[in-house]
């Protein structure tokens, strides 16, 4: 299978990416000091992204976990502040996409239903949002998992991978569950702490840098490792003609095999993934600098400015020209 155009030809052809640069430190919100030492509650951090209230349930559990129940919320773009706590958000119903960008580097998903996100305490970065969907959120104190990692003898000094839209159906399931409905009986309020207790554990066993605890998201799908080094890969390599089978090769699979269990890992191709890198970078050059059409077409991989323009349209329903226009 061979996907074209006229900037990127994963077989054949070559995709050049300009570098991601830490655009979020450009935002007024970057440099402020937070309200509270060590970061932001996630659920105020979440509203300082958003422009709105959160609706956090009132209930937590014995050892301090939190839930968000079902919200919806739009296209947005914002900065968000480094939290005290992890979060964990599941995608109930979406379209779009969520683009993350922190410490110069872009990790984009697909906002699709059953999608998992898991940010670790302290994350921020500069988040942009297309699309509409609903969603739900958990928050896991750092003390509480530590703990928990301790009583089940697992080091768990380097603390949770940061994740963006991967597939883990047995999480999605478990923060459903907690952030469905309110603790309103002693047996709900008892279904609601076991609960929170699985999440801890399934956190532990899945999602800590020990390649000892990582397990593939799905049969069809990458591991957790595999997708790292690939997304890692794509990062480090902008600038050089990417090719599918340099992709493959990072990981020791088929052409093939890695661009569909990407697509199943991400929700993306390759290509697609590398395209809304590449458009991401492009809005931001649109924004803040005044190089012309056809550099930034250059700049973020494309040969012609026709061709960027044309990809841009498809991607956001208006040419680079009229997106700068309106900022």
């Amino acid at each position: 299978m061979v996907m074209t155009c006229s900037a990127f030809q994963l077989d054949d052809g070559a995709c050049a990416l300009a570098p991601a640069e830490a655009s979020e430190r450009q935002h007024p919100l970057a440099h402020a000091s937070t309200a509270e030492p060590g970061g932001l509650e996630p659920a105020d951090a979440l509203s300082v992204l958003f422009g709105q209230a959160v609706p956090l349930s009132p209930w937590r559990s014995s050892g301090g976990v939190r839930c968000i129940r079902r919200w919806r919320h739009g296209g947005r773009r914002g900065y968000l502040p480094p939290m005290r706590g992890h979060l964990i958000t599941v995608t109930h119903v979406g379209s779009g996409m969520v683009i993350l960008t922190r410490g110069g580097k872009r990790v984009a998903g697909q906002l699709r239903r059953g999608a998992v996100s898991i940010l670790p305490e302290g994350c921020h970065g500069l988040v942009d949002f297309t699309g509409e969907r609903e969603c739900s959120q958990v928050i896991v104190p750092s003390d509480l998992l530590r703990r928990c990692a301790a009583d089940a003898g697992i080091d768990a000094a380097g603390e949770l991978m940061e994740r963006v839209t991967i597939v883990d159906t047995t999480l999605f399931h478990l923060v459903d569950m907690l952030t469905s409905g309110e603790a309103q009986t002693p047996p709900e309020s008892l279904f609601r702490e076991q609960c929170a207790t699985l999440i801890c554990t399934h956190l532990l066993r899945r999602h800590l840098p020990d390649a000892g605890h990582e397990e593939a998201e799905s049969t069809q799908g990458l591991a957790a490792w595999q997708l790292r080094r690939l997304q890692e890969y794509m990062q480090e390599h902008l600038h050089a003609p990417l090719t599918l089978h340099d992709l493959a090769a990072q990981v020791t699979l088929s052409r093939h095999y890695v661009c569909t269990a990407f697509r199943h890992s991400t929700g993306f191709t390759p290509y697609e993934y590398l395209t809304t890198l590449r458009i991401g970078r492009a809005k931001e050059l649109l924004v803040a600098s005044r190089q012309s059409i056809s550099d930034i077409a250059a700049a973020v991989g494309y040969g012609t400015a026709s061709a960027f323009t044309a990809s841009f349209r498809r991607a956001t329903g208006t040419t680079p020209s009229r997106f700068r226009s309106q900022r």
